[in-house]
């Protein structure tokens, strides 16, 4: 008998590789798409299919996590790489509060050693800097939710 984490990983595997498969036969119009009814569709009248995945930017730090491992353009890759269309990034609705309440948008040095404490926020932190070399200590959480804001 198949244990449930072995089975689950085969369907999510087989799930993906249909999504992405499809996904590569639907080439992306340069013109908005439109709706008609509940369908989504492109300039040729193709119904496209969103497939996406969840990219959390509400936890602690508030900044998207995983940025200490790679870059923001190897991410957007690897999950394009999966024949992937959407990405929901999550945010955490105390950055906005903070943003209203202290007219503060929160710096990342300040973030990570509030979240994680000076000596593991600082070490993030720099991984972090090195993997994406555009950030410095200074850049506000919502720079990197919202490059150029």
């Amino acid at each position: 008998m198949l244990r449930l984490p072995v089975l689950l990983t085969a369907v999510l595997s087989a799930i993906l590789s249909y999504a992405a498969e499809i996904l590569t036969q639907q080439a992306f119009s340069t013109k908005p798409f439109y709706t008609d009814g509940r369908w989504i569709l492109n300039d040729d009248q193709v119904n496209l299919t969103y497939a996406g995945v969840n990219w959390p930017a509400h936890g602690e730090t508030m900044v998207p996590e995983g940025l200490q491992n790679a870059s923001v353009a190897e991410m957007v890759h690897k999950v394009k790489s999966l024949g992937m269309n959407a990405i929901r990034l999550t945010f955490a609705v105390q950055m906005v509060d903070d943003i209203l309440d202290k007219k503060s948008n929160g710096q990342l040095n300040t973030s990570f050693i509030s979240a994680l404490g000076k000596k593991n926020g600082t070490k993030v932190l720099n991984d972090v800097l090195v993997a994406n070399p555009s950030f410095k200590s200074e850049t506000t959480r919502l720079e990197v939710l919202v490059p150029g804001s």
